[in-house]
């Protein structure tokens, strides 16, 4: 089964966004990946309730340039310590419930290789847009969601608050 633990830009990012008509947005909206990984859906309870063990206070996040990322461009986020904790957090507790060569997957975006972003458009060639008011938003990460693929489909399965 298909995981995906990711956090929401905020709705002013959103509508700023929105504004510049990218040809193509995620099916899921506009979100950041903290961890993406496969892992056996009997062990999902496990796996929730590891989240759920993470001290979790929530950060700012602001964002950077333009750039492109497995041929899709993106906005970059600033990477500060509260990002890569929460990352690095997330990554020690999903590990233990990987499966198959998921780690592979797994160990090729974590630490010096996460680089925080959000997905704009499925294709890098609106790089040269003029989109000025998209660098240095800074906005709130109050909560995570874990995500399952189902058929097509994200589902969100559950979200972790500050607390």
């Amino acid at each position: 089964m298909k995981y995906l633990i990711y956090f929401n830009s905020s709705r002013e990012l959103s509508d700023l966004i929105a504004g510049h008509s990218f040809d193509v947005i995620p099916g899921i909206g506009l979100h950041s990946t903290l961890c993406y990984f496969v892992g056996d859906n009997a062990n999902e309870r496990s796996l929730i309730e590891d989240l759920d063990g993470i001290n979790f206070q929530g950060f700012n996040v602001k964002t950077g340039s333009l750039d492109t990322f497995d041929d899709n461009l993106v906005l970059r986020l600033l990477k500060t310590d509260e990002l890569s904790l929460l990352h690095n957090e997330i990554y020690s507790v999903v590990r233990r419930h990987v499966v198959g060569d998921g780690c592979g997957v797994l160990d090729e975006y974590f630490g010096e290789n996460y680089n925080p972003h959000i997905t704009l458009s499925r294709s890098s060639s609106e790089l040269d847009r003029g989109v000025g008011d998209l660098n240095g938003v800074e906005f709130s990460v109050s909560n995570y969601v874990l995500a399952r693929k189902y058929q097509e489909n994200w589902v969100d399965i559950r979200a972790f608050s500050v607390g």
